[in-house]
């Protein structure tokens, strides 16, 4: 019987691809994977397995699109397992990420937060034994 492989890609809107783009890379690590557009409509990140798809949001639908976080405080956007939430935060501190909350222990695992331009709430939690 043949298995099936998944891999989720979160979709954001943002109000600039290109700022969002820069923010991905040379803050949170992802590279460039495809982009769309002159100006920038349309981006495609990747780190390891992460995928990230980043849209030009609509100028009408500007205040339907925002953050988990702005509807309810302790919601996030994105979570991301990781095998080393200490060396992840050294390495997002270092590059300038905006980083809201260093790790700490939720639900016994270390998480560490941190915050795209676009308000987008990032949760990268250490998993044990990874991988799986």
């Amino acid at each position: 019987m043949r298995s099936i492989t998944m891999l989720a890609t979160p979709f954001f809107l943002v109000d600039d691809v290109a700022e969002s783009i820069a923010y991905w890379r040379d803050s949170l690590g992802f590279y460039l994977r495809r982009s769309l557009g002159e100006p920038l409509e349309f981006a495609i990140l990747q780190r390891n397995t992460v995928r990230v798809m980043l849209r030009r949001a609509p100028r009408w639908s500007q205040t339907i699109a925002r953050s988990n976080s702005q509807r309810a405080e302790d919601a996030i956007d994105l979570y991301i397992s990781v095998s080393d939430v200490s060396l992840l935060t050294a390495e997002l501190t270092t590059s300038g990420a905006d980083v809201i909350q260093v790790p700490s222990l939720a639900e016994g695992r270390p998480e560490l937060l941190v915050r795209d331009p676009n308000g987008y709430v990032l949760c990268f939690g250490e998993e044990q034994h990874w991988p799986y």
